[in-house]
């Protein structure tokens, strides 16, 4: 059985089975976060923060941020993996790092943004606090109110108005950040930490298929993990291998070398 390791296509497998089930996972969990209520964090009628006006239509809706994020990324990477390094090995590899990157930063801040709870800065415009058939516009002394008042029907554009920190847009796509701020859906502090969670996730995706970029070759991917330590007569002491990415301390070592599929090919 341990001698199966052993053979290309298996060792291959298993080398990113971890990585795309890891994927999978973290969809699974970003979609049952996004069906939690957030945390509901009292409010004052008369911030001025969340007074900015509630608009329908987005400027940059979600399927536009997921061609941007993803559609285009993916096209580029074939293209490049393809047609310029005729890598196919280097196609997947630089869509895994992505598709970890991205699910990484959405996972992230989802789970922030329904523990946080923060009001969007169209908040009141969405909540429509009322107090006994009346618009309440007043704050009562030493008081905060809380989303009892809120006389909003559809729930779900209440709920998506506490989740304002941080801007998932800007952490996947920078340049999408300038426009939460135009249709008053986050504040500068959004954007600004979803940016930094964004780029934090996308060097440490990065780093796990390709070496650091001040490396000789640093557009070569990674090769598929060493799994010969697996076998039972192989002659590998598994201790004697330096840890070198997160995947280490479950058991898997990547190799020593790098695969230049593109070199190979024109040789």
């Amino acid at each position: 059985m341990w001698a199966k390791f052993r053979e290309p296509s298996v060792r291959l497998v298993c080398s990113y089975l971890f990585d795309w089930i890891f994927c999978i996972v973290l969809l699974a969990l970003f979609f049952l976060l996004n069906r939690l209520e957030p945390f509901h964090r009292p409010f004052s009628v008369q911030n001025t923060a969340i007074m900015y006006p509630y608009i329908d239509s987005e400027r940059i809706p979600i399927w536009a941020l997921a061609l941007i994020v993803i559609v285009f990324p993916v096209l580029v990477i074939a293209v490049i993996g393809l047609g310029v390094r005729r890598s196919p090995y280097d196609v997947h590899n630089g869509i895994l790092g992505l598709l970890v990157s991205v699910l990484l930063t959405t996972m992230f801040t989802q789970v922030i943004k329904v523990t946080v709870g923060k009001q969007r800065p169209d908040f009141l415009a969405r909540c429509k606090p009322m107090m006994n058939g009346v618009p309440l516009v007043y704050d009562q002394p030493l008081t905060l109110w809380t989303v009892d008042v809120c006389s909003q029907t559809n729930h779900l554009i209440l709920k998506d108005g506490m989740r304002s920190f941080p801007s998932g847009h800007a952490s996947s796509a920078i340049l999408v950040a300038i426009s939460r701020m135009m249709d008053f859906r986050h504040s500068a502090l959004d954007v600004t930490w979803g940016a930094v969670i964004g780029l934090v996730f996308a060097v440490f995706a990065y780093l796990q298929y390709y070496p650091p970029l001040t490396a000789a070759k640093c557009e070569v991917p990674y090769p598929p993990r060493d799994f010969s330590y697996l076998a039972r007569d192989t002659q590998v002491d598994v201790h004697d291998q330096e840890p070198g990415r997160l995947e280490s301390a479950i058991g898997i070592r990547p190799n020593d070398h790098f695969v230049d599929e593109s070199q190979t090919q024109t040789q």
